[in-house]
C-alpha cells in the first residue's frame, strides 16, 4: 500500500487540529423546533427556513447552517438532532455553547441518544484508512468499556468492527475501490446514508456517500466538556491514523484487562497524541467513568 495522501505537519499531537470535523446530537425532550430556537440564540443566528417533519436550518454568525432534525430513534415524546456545518477545531468552543444551552432548555439524554462524530475523510488513502480500521478494530473492547456504550446501542447502532471486514480489507486493500468493497463485502453498487453497514461504531458507509470517517461510539450527553471530549478522541484516531512514521497497529484485538482498564485507556490516549495540558481536560473527562487508578504501578 502507497503512504498516505496529505502527511499531517506536527505530529499526531499537532495534526488533531488541523481536521476537519462535524458533529450530531441527538437530544430528547425538545422538539427539532425547539431545538432550532436554542441553537439559533446560542450562535447568534436565525432559523432561515423548514418545517417540524423535515427539520429547521439555522443560519449562525459565520454564515454556515446548523440544522435541527426529527429523530425517530430516540425514546420520548418530543426529539431531535442537532447537526453542525463543517467545522474547525478552534470551533469547540461554539459547540460547548450549543451544548449547555440545550441543557438549559430543557434538553435530555437516555439509552436510546448517541452522539456521532463525522471527521473529513479527504486526506485518507488506502493506507491510512487501514491503519484506522486497525486501530479502532485492536482497541474496541477498551473503547466500549471505557466509553461506557450502552448495550442496545452497541447492539443496534454502533456494532464493533467486523472481524471478516478486517479479513477482507487485509487481503485486498490496495485502493479506496478495494476499501470499498471490502466493506460492503461484495463488489460496490450504489449506497446512500441510509445502508445498513452504517450501523458500526466506526462507520465506513459515510466515507462512500459524504466523504466523512463517522465514529458513533459516544452516548449522548449534555456535558459540553465530555462531549469536545469526545470530539478530541475522534480527531485524534484520525491523526494517529494519518501521521506517517508511527508504528502500524498490530491487527489483532487487545484483551480488555478490567482491572488495569483505567491506566490502559489513559496509555492509549497518550498514544493518539491526547498529552500534555492542553489535553488534561480530555483526558480527565473520557477517564473519569473508570474505576482504579490511571497512573502508578500495576
Amino acid at each position: 500500500m502507497s503512504g498516505p495522501k496529505s502527511a499531517l505537519p506536527g505530529g499526531v499531537t499537532n495534526a488533531i487540529k488541523t481536521l476537519r470535523f462535524g458533529i450530531e446530537i441527538e437530544v430528547a425532550n425538545l422538539s427539532p423546533r425547539r431545538l432550532a430556537m436554542t441553537i439559533a440564540a446560542a450562535v447568534g443566528g436565525r432559523i432561515i427556513g423548514g418545517d417540524a417533519e423535515d427539520g429547521f436550518s439555522v443560519l449562525d454568525r459565520y454564515d454556515r447552517v446548523w440544522t435541527a432534525i426529527l429523530d425517530l430513534s430516540i425514546v420520548g415524546t418530543e426529539s431531535g438532532e442537532v447537526v453542525s456545518p463543517i467545522l474547525r477545531y478552534e470551533d469547540l468552543a461554539e459547540v460547548a455553547v450549543v451544548v449547555r444551552a440545550v441543557a438549559q432548555a430543557g434538553g435530555r439524554t437516555n439509552r436510546s441518544t448517541g452522539i456521532h462524530v463525522h471527521v473529513d475523510s479527504s486526506r485518507f488513502d488506502a493506507a491510512s484508512m487501514t491503519e484506522l480500521v486497525r486501530l479502532v478494530y485492536r482497541h474496541d473492547r477498551l473503547i466500549e468499556y471505557a466509553l461506557r456504550i450502552d448495550p442496545f446501542r452497541r447492539e443496534s447502532y454502533c456494532k464493533p468492527v467486523d472481524a471478516t471486514f478486517v479479513e477482507r480489507l487485509e487481503a485486498r486493500g490496495a485502493t479506496m475501490a478495494d476499501v470499498k468493497d471490502a466493506w460492503y463485502g461484495r463488489a460496490f453498487v450504489w449506497r446512500d446514508r441510509a445502508d445498513p453497514t452504517r450501523y458500526h461504531g466506526l462507520n465506513l458507509n459515510s466515507v462512500f456517500y459524504r466523504g466523512t470517517v463517522e465514529l458513533r461510539h459516544f452516548n449522548s450527553t449534555l456535558d459540553p466538556n465530555l462531549v469536545v471530549a469526545y470530539v478530541q478522541f475522534a480527531l485524534a484516531l484520525s491523526a494517529r491514523a494519518l501521521s506517517p512514521g508511527t508504528e502500524p497497529t498490530p491487527r489483532a484485538p487487545q484483551e480488555l484487562r478490567f482491572m488495569t482498564a483505567k491506566f490502559d485507556f489513559r496509555v492509549f490516549l497518550l498514544r493518539l497524541g491526547l498529552k500534555g495540558d492542553e489535553f488534561a481536560a480530555a483526558r480527565q473527562a473520557l477517564l473519569a467513568p473508570l474505576g482504579g487508578k490511571s497512573t502508578g504501578a500495576r
